[in-house]
């Protein structure tokens, strides 16, 4: 099953699920160039420049490519909502060890170009029958990970 032996996918109040187009061509660097226009107001031409960029940049890359770099973005969307859920005290547990391909057959996900890369429940933890909730939180000591260049 989709969902078997992973409370924090079934017993989650909410689940976002995070994805990106599986590759990228002109016509969808046009679809948001138009849509940037539309938002700002301004006529498509003033966008030429950004449009050229994002053709020179992404289209060039192969789709394995243009995945991974998409991917990353979607991490930093997951940074914010997972900071946006600490501020609302909101219990929050990213996933990436999910089967991918299932969930995107499942949501439709394929049918519209996208695959999905990241997973967030979203809830309230159970503490009295979560047995990780009353336990220490580890993490690797910053001096292990983090160098401060003066």
């Amino acid at each position: 099953s989709l969902y078997s032996l992973n409370p924090q996918i079934t017993e989650a109040s909410h689940l976002l699920v995070f994805a990106v187009f599986d590759s990228v061509n002109e016509k969808a660097i046009d679809t948001y160039i138009e849509l940037i226009a539309r938002e700002r107001n301004m006529p498509v031409e003033a966008l030429e420049a950004f449009k050229k960029q994002g053709l020179n940049s992404l289209l060039v890359k192969t789709d394995d490519q243009y995945f991974n770099w998409a991917a990353k973005q979607a991490y930093i969307a997951l940074g914010t909502a997972l900071i946006a859920a600490a501020v609302e005290k909101v219990d929050a547990t990213p996933m990436e060890g999910f089967n991918a391909e299932k969930f995107d057959e499942k949501l439709g996900l394929k049918d519209k170009g996208l695959k999905s890369v990241v997973l967030i429940s979203l809830g309230y933890r159970d503490a009295e029958n979560d047995p990780l909730a009353k336990l220490k939180k580890v993490r690797w000591p910053e001096n292990e990970f983090v160098k401060y260049i003066k």
